[in-house]
């Protein structure tokens, strides 16, 4: 079976572009206490659920697709306004 160099660089990209976008959840989690917001406060912003905030935070899970934009959005919101 013959594969393609092609659709392999394609989904190589998106990896690296996936790590770059990866935040530091401790980070993350000081941005937010900085901020005197709860896990619920920052997860209603996003329409996720408290847990889902404090997996991110922990490390146990990242956030993916748009959400990790608006997370990341949010939280220079959140640093710049500190």
């Amino acid at each position: 079976m013959k594969h393609s160099n092609r659709g392999d660089s394609s989904i190589l990209e998106r990896g690296r572009a996936r790590r770059a976008m990866r935040l530091d959840p401790t980070l993350a989690r000081a941005i937010r206490q900085r901020a005197c917001l709860t896990e619920a406060e920052v997860g209603s912003l996003l329409g996720v659920g408290a847990c889902t905030i404090s997996r991110w935070e922990t490390g146990r899970r990242f956030p993916s697709g748009n959400l990790i934009l608006t997370y990341k959005r949010i939280l220079d919101r959140l640093a710049g306004a500190h």
